[in-house]
């Protein structure tokens, strides 16, 4: 094993160590710059050092970054990663012609003065080591190492400079692009928190109170903005109370998830909104009104899976259109009692024929019936051995349920993470329970 000669040989050691110990620690790079820079000190001692940089410049302009006196600031700093427009641009000089080629080179004899960028700065030193420093096999960065010898560098020390310099220059240039990656990905995150926000927004605040029958709504979305999409509509509201009025309600999941979809979600409920009040409410009518909108909105790569319901208090008749979306599973009272998809015929998803023809499907509910009402993401959700929740869970954990709105909530999504394992959920989970009351 090899032996420390002497004790100056382990306090250059040491000294290194704490130097690359302290730029592991750091995530500022002006403070890795001033790291690095100790740390070479340590076993290749300077009397002064200057860094310069010519990245985005033109030819032969530079930049003086950092000048150090021993472990000392020649002059008060500027950060050159967050003030880089201050920095005043150089040309000519010392430097100037140190940079013209890339390669290092050692300037002996100097003593500079009146130098067009460092003044009389360096005038008491003797030679200078000039070292570039690339990036992207550019020599856009230089390191200038002063000595007061005229005669101070030897070829093995110019060879050891431009390896360790070069490694250094790549760490910081590291920590420049994860601080950068950091900063992007907070800015991203809070604007993702926005878009949630809103998001949410446009789900209804409370549900309705339809006569006779009690409703559970549960969203859950993958990322922090969704879009899964439910609301109701009081159909032929002339005013004044009417329990016979029927209501309107919609279930759709935007292809996809995230900021975009969160985004068609929200263009979805404008135009939902704002459907004539002369219209038909038929659903087939309304999810073709609704495919027309998006398709007039010009959005590429897009569909919307869509049910839209018309639901009569009076008869507890449901009428049923489908735009390419999962029939609802319809429990009869009972615990121990079946689970049935209601049969609705389905036609394509929305935002992509212009001419969409749907046909409607009606079922008349019994006092006790609980008609559930679901997204992809419930039932394409997946284990870790890729194995999907499926329809066969879904109708088991309803089938193991009282029927109640708030059980079957509860027992889906119980399967669900059950069934997960852990893995996180690819896709918005959306299920509307509705109970007929007798």
């Amino acid at each position: 094993m090899a032996m420390i000669e002497s004790e100056s040989d382990s306090a250059r050691l040491d000294g290194l160590i704490r130097s690359l110990r302290a730029i592991s620690r750091s995530d500022d790079p002006a403070e890795i710059g001033r790291h690095a820079g100790r740390g070479i000190r340590h076993f290749m001692p300077f009397d002064a050092l200057v860094s310069v940089s010519v990245r985005t410049l033109p030819p032969g302009r530079y930049k003086v970054t950092r000048r150090m006196y021993g472990d000392r600031p020649m002059r008060k700093a500027i950060d050159p990663w967050r003030e880089w427009a201050n920095l005043e641009t150089h040309t000519g000089g010392l430097i100037g012609e140190a940079i013209q080629s890339p390669h290092p080179r050692v300037f002996s004899n100097l003593y500079l003065r009146n130098d067009p960028a460092l003044g009389d700065d360096v005038a008491q030193f003797g030679s200078c080591l000039a070292v570039p420093l690339f990036d992207g096999g550019e020599a856009l960065n230089w390191n200038l190492l002063f000595r007061t010898s005229p005669d101070g560098f030897t070829a093995s020390e110019v060879e050891l400079m431009v390896l360790v310099s070069n490694l250094l220059g790549q760490a910081t240039r590291n920590m420049v692009t994860a601080r950068k990656v950091e900063e992007l990905n907070a800015r991203i995150t809070a604007q993702l928190h926005e878009v949630a926000q809103l998001q949410r927004s446009l789900l209804p605040s409370r549900l309705p109170e339809i006569p006779q029958m009690e409703i559970v709504a549960h969203y859950q979305p993958c990322e922090q903005a969704g879009g899964d999409y439910y609301d109701f509509t009081e159909l032929d509201a002339s005013g004044g109370a009417d329990p016979t009025r029927p209501w309107g309600a919609i279930v759709a999941d935007v292809a996809g998830h995230g900021a975009r979809a969160a985004v068609i979600m929200a263009m979805m409920q404008s135009i939902v909104h704002a459907y004539p009040a002369s219209a038909s409410t038929d659903p087939d009518a309304v999810l073709e009104h609704l495919n027309e909108q998006i398709l007039c909105k010009g959005i590429d790569r897009t569909f919307v899976t869509a049910l839209c319901m018309r639901y009569d208090p009076a008869s507890r008749t449901v009428r049923l259109a489908s735009a390419g979306h999962h029939p609802p599973r319809l429990k009869k009272p009972g615990a121990e009692s079946p689970v049935m998809p209601l049969v609705v015929e389905s036609g394509l998803p929305l935002g992509i024929e212009p001419r969409l023809h749907l046909s409607v499907s009606e079922t008349r509910l019994e006092v006790g019936d609980t008609l559930v009402l679901y997204t992809d993401g419930v039932i394409e959700s997946f284990n870790p051995k890729r194995e999907m929740f499926g329809l066969s869970r879904l109708d088991e954990a309803l089938h193991h349920c009282s029927g109640e709105p708030g059980c079957v909530v509860n027992s889906v999504t119980t399967a669900l993470r059950e069934h997960e394992a852990g893995v996180e959920p690819a896709d918005d989970q959306t299920l509307l329970v509705m109970k007929v009351r007798g």
